[in-house]
């Protein structure tokens, strides 16, 4: 790393986000995603001692830290790896948008994390509706019928 260019990083910010241990992973089918973050900190001793994650429909949204989707509120836990989505069942087929702060181990709040997102799948059987594709005559039409 280059003289100073630490300096410009900023210290704790949480980085690396990740939804099921994937970036912005796209049809996801978990009901209950994970949740993953490192922090961006070189000093010794250094250690998250709480979190709180932020959930939105858009990322404007979580600019204020007023989420329309979930706000954990702040858990005292060093966690950062898989930490379990405890909001609302999520709908097929949407986009969430998603951020967390943490704080360190004297209290104070690091930067909070850029957003990241991740996009559900299906989620449930109940959720594939397809039809035929292809060509078929009227026989064949009327046989897939019935």
């Amino acid at each position: 790393m280059a003289q100073g260019q630490h300096s410009r990083l900023e210290t704790g910010k949480p980085t690396a986000l990740e939804c099921d241990s994937l970036v912005t992973p796209l049809g996801d089918d978990t009901k209950t995603p994970l949740l993953s973050w490192k922090l961006q900190e070189g000093r010794i001793g250094a250690k998250q001692t709480a979190y709180r994650i932020f959930v939105a429909s858009t990322p404007r949204l979580l600019v204020g830290d007023h989420p329309d989707i979930w706000d954990s509120g702040r858990v005292e836990s060093d966690h950062t790896v898989d930490v379990a989505y405890g909001g609302p069942q999520l709908l097929p087929e949407t986009r969430y948008y998603w951020r967390v702060q943490a704080w360190d181990r004297n209290g104070k709040a690091y930067p909070a994390s850029t957003e990241s997102w991740w996009e559900t799948g299906l989620l449930d059987q109940a959720n594939w509706v397809a039809k035929w594709i292809g060509y078929e005559d009227a026989e064949q039409a009327s046989l897939r019928a019935a």
